[in-house]
């Protein structure tokens, strides 16, 4: 059995140990309870730029291959058409959709001016192609009869026509640093 000699030299530290720690730390502030995360700083630098520039090239190859899907002809047979329209939909789909998600995690690192709303325009004309592809693709087989081929044909022709009036909605140098955004 322990007595209380015993019990008395291990409280005694335990309680000098507290007091210590209270007398130590008295008149710091106190630690807040939520720690604040890092905001990213916003800027427009040579990062962006060339992120913009490379995201302007795939959306212009996606819309060059959407406009040569946009060509098949329609009188052919319907799989011939299909392997004409599948490849472009197949690319536009998987592509424009990645490049969507490239371009609004290059858009959250730019502070709002001509450079944010070219690079939001981009993904948003990036995603809905991509859907629209995708949908596309899914029904594919249903556009077997002329009329329907012709249908298929004309809503690749205007993803097509929105992929590349996005890429060119502003000057290759538009998220240049010091190209008329403001200052960091």
């Amino acid at each position: 059995m322990i007595g209380p000699s015993a019990l008395l030299k291990p409280v005694t530290a335990l309680v000098a140990v507290g007091l210590l720690v209270v007398f130590l730390t008295e008149g710091e502030e106190p630690v807040p309870a939520k720690t604040r995360l890092v905001q990213p700083r916003l800027r427009v630098d040579a990062t962006s730029d060339a992120e913009a520039r490379q995201m302007r090239r795939a959306t212009l190859h996606l819309a060059r291959e959407l406009g040569a899907a946009a060509r098949c002809d329609v009188a052919a047979p319907a799989r011939e058409v299909e392997r004409c329209v599948a490849p472009a939909l197949q690319h536009v789909g998987m592509g424009g959709r990645g490049a969507s998600i490239l371009l609004g995690t290059v858009a959250a690192s730019v502070p709002s001016g001509h450079c944010l709303t070219y690079l939001l325009g981009l993904a948003a004309a990036n995603s809905a192609a991509a859907d629209n592809a995708r949908w596309l693709l899914m029904n594919l087989y249903q556009y077997r009869s002329r009329e329907r081929r012709r249908a298929l044909v004309g809503q690749v022709n205007l993803a097509y026509r929105m992929m590349r009036r996005a890429s060119r909605a502003a000057a290759p140098d538009v998220c240049a640093p010091g190209a008329g955004q403001p200052a960091a």
